[in-house]
């Protein structure tokens, strides 16, 4: 035979079983069908569908409009001041005040989150363990 002759690949085996088994798919099973009528047609759903929804009672069905010039007036005429520097000064004295316990509790809760996220329990265990820290912080507060 010569080497620039295309061969077929072999389709049966040495002793005349095909090498690839037919496959049998089983055959589908019938559908019902279509019928084209609407679902109240039907007895059994007949009783359901022809059932009302009740009313939306004690509930406003329109919303009074709010004039935006006004509203931006009263919001600008009350008293109030809001200081950042002192805002942020205060945090960082709170920080200051129990630094190691916050760095420690926050690097444990960060290594805990890391390694529940690397097994793939991270979806259930992140939410109490943020949980924690914040809770953490918060009791920090005076």
């Amino acid at each position: 035979m010569d080497s620039n002759t295309a061969r077929s690949p072999p389709t049966k085996c040495g002793n005349g079983s095909p090498l690839i088994a037919p496959t049998r798919r089983p055959r589908p099973k019938p559908r019902a069908p279509r019928t084209g009528k609407p679902l109240s047609a039907f007895p059994e759903f007949a009783a359901a569908l022809a059932a009302k929804p009740p009313p939306l009672g004690g509930l406003p069905l329109r919303f009074d409009a709010v004039d935006p010039d006004a509203l931006a007036d009263q919001i600008l005429g009350r008293d109030y001041t809001l200081d950042i520097a002192g805002c942020l000064g205060r945090a960082w004295d709170l920080v200051i005040s129990d630094f190691w316990p916050i760095v420690g509790v926050s690097a444990l809760v960060f290594a805990l989150a890391f390694a529940a996220n690397s097994v793939g329990i991270g979806l259930i265990l992140n939410g109490p363990l943020l949980g924690g820290w914040y809770w953490f912080a918060l009791k920090k507060n005076p």
